[in-house]
C-alpha cells in the first residue's frame, strides 16, 4: 500500500491517461511501455512520457528481471493500493472527476434502466457501530468482486468484453445543512 501525502505524487496519479496506464499494469503485472501503447491504443510516446512521470512520482518502477536485455525498460507498480490523505494539498482536484463523474452516473441511472450505470441512494438511522459495520460489509463485497474479476482479466488476454468501471461506495452522517442544494 502507498500511502500519498505529497501533491506532486498525487498530481502524478490525477491524469487520466496514467490511471489506464496503472489499470493495464495491474492487469498484466509488468510491460514495456509498446506493449502498454498496443493495450490503451495511444502513442507510444505519451505512454513512454506519463510513465516517466509515474516513476520520478514512486509509483511505478522498473522491472529488469522482466527485460529482455539492459536496453529493455520493462515497468510495473510499486504498490497494488494507493491511499491519500485528505490533508494532501490538490485532494479536492484529484477527487473533482469522480465527482463529476459520480453526478452524471446518478443523473443517467435516474433517466434510464440502461445497464451502464447502477446507482442506489438509501438512508438509514444507525449508531457509528453499525455504520462502520455496514462500511465494512459493502467494502468486503466490492473487494471480492474486483479481486475475481482483476483474476479474471488476468487469465483473459483478450479482455474485449471487459471495460473500465469504477465503483464508488460512500457512507456517512447525513445533514441536509452540509449540502448547498441537498435533496
Amino acid at each position: 500500500m502507498m500511502h500519498i501525502t505529497d501533491p506532486g505524487v498525487l498530481r502524478a496519479l490525477s491524469h487520466p491517461l496514467r490511471q489506464r496506464i496503472l489499470g493495464e499494469l495491474d492487469v498484466v503485472g509488468h510491460a514495456r511501455a509498446a506493449d502498454l501503447a498496443a493495450a490503451l491504443e495511444e502513442a507510444a510516446n505519451s505512454i513512454s512520457f506519463h510513465l516517466r512521470v509515474l516513476a520520478k512520482a514512486g509509483i511505478i518502477e522498473e522491472a529488469p528481471e522482466h527485460a529482455r536485455d539492459r536496453r529493455d525498460r520493462v515497468w510495473r507498480q510499486t504498490a497494488e493500493v494507493f491511499t491519500i490523505d485528505s490533508e494532501t494539498p490538490g485532494v479536492d482536484q484529484f477527487l473533482k472527476p469522480y465527482v463529476d463523474w459520480l453526478q452524471a452516473m446518478l443523473l443517467q441511472a435516474s433517466r434510464s434502466r440502461g445497464r451502464e450505470a447502477s446507482a442506489s441512494i438509501r438512508s438509514g438511522l444507525l449508531t457509528e457501530t453499525e455504520m462502520r459495520e455496514l462500511a465494512d460489509d459493502v467494502n468486503d463485497v466490492i473487494n471480492r468482486r474486483l479481486e475475481a474479476a482483476l483474476a479474471a482479466a488476468r487469465r483473459d488476454r483478450n479482455r474485449r468484453d471487459r471495460r473500465d468501471h469504477r465503483v464508488l461506495f460512500a457512507v456517512g452522517l447525513w445533514d441536509p445543512r452540509d449540502a448547498a442544494d441537498g435533496p
